[in-house]
């Protein structure tokens, strides 16, 4: 879902931001796509994919002065990732 979602959606806003010529859009990936993460390599992968893709459309839709970036928070200690310490 990280990838396909993130595909859909930009596939949905790029027309119109092209007919306005002008826009804006930000993805969400994750800071796990540039070290990795052991035992989480489907969600490493489709983080890096949405990288990918990001870098991807800025040169596609830059000429139509529509701006895509993508934000990578990093690592969170939550509950989940306390009750893991392997993936910390």
């Amino acid at each position: 879902m990280n990838t396909i979602g993130t595909f859909l959606c930009c596939r949905a806003v790029s027309p119109h931001m092209r007919a306005q010529r002008s826009g804006r859009i930000i993805n969400v990936t994750s800071g796990t796509a540039f070290k990795g993460v052991p035992m989480l390599m489907h969600y490493v992968v489709s983080k890096g994919a949405v990288i990918s893709m990001t870098r991807s459309l800025a040169r596609e839709l830059g000429p139509d002065n529509i701006t895509v970036n993508a934000i990578a928070p990093g690592y969170i200690l939550s509950a989940g990732n306390l009750e893991n310490p392997e993936f910390m």
